[in-house]
């Protein structure tokens, strides 16, 4: 696998120089490698700093083991976890896309297809692991019983309508926790 500098870096690499910060700019981690089940293919989480966010974009990647050019799978910028089924023809990841990290599904090999959500969770999903058999995937959240509840028998969640329903949602739970994570003022009485 080919380490992802820009053609300009490449010279750079032969000079001794100190590290400065514009050169992280230019480098990208490789996170969360995971073998197909056949052994054929490589899918992995390409990430690399962004200076006018002030946070990592990562996308999906997958190469194959016996080498080749990487190719990119996501575009979001806000995909990691890559995990294959027992089969090896789907991957399920976490995606950031809307106001919470969800699961999304995406077919591998040909015809290919589109990346969809499978989870819409309030709270969001933190990590996940298909089952031996490949017909359900557990993931970990910070739901309550009453969202479980409510995802339970079938209720689905509001979406948010815009950016700024996105926006006072965020604000109204940043609230709410604060509040309930506030002491309770104690007053002695004498």
């Amino acid at each position: 696998m080919k380490l992802f500098l820009k053609d300009e870096d490449k010279a750079l690499s032969t000079k001794k120089r100190s590290i400065t910060v514009d050169d992280l700019y230019n480098y990208a981690l490789v996170e969360s490698p995971r073998i197909s089940p056949d052994g054929s293919w490589i899918v992995f989480v390409r990430a690399q700093a962004d200076r006018f966010s002030n946070k990592y974009k990562r996308n999906i990647w997958l190469v194959s083991t016996s080498g080749g050019e990487p190719t990119q799978l996501t575009r979001s910028d806000n995909d990691y976890s890559p995990r294959w089924s027992p089969d090896g023809k789907t991957l399920a990841f976490i995606s950031a896309r809307g106001d919470s990290p969800q699961i999304y599904a995406l077919p591998i090999g040909f015809p290919g297809g589109e990346a969809r959500a499978i989870t819409a969770v309030a709270k969001g999903v933190a990590e996940l692991s298909w089952s031996p058999d490949g017909h359900q995937i557990a993931f970990t959240s910070a739901s309550n019983s009453a969202e479980r509840a409510r995802e339970d028998s079938g209720e689905t969640p509001d979406y948010p309508l815009d950016e700024l329903d996105i926006q006072q949602r965020k604000a109204r739970d940043d609230h709410d926790e604060k509040k309930r994570l506030d002491p309770y003022p104690m007053r002695q009485i004498p």
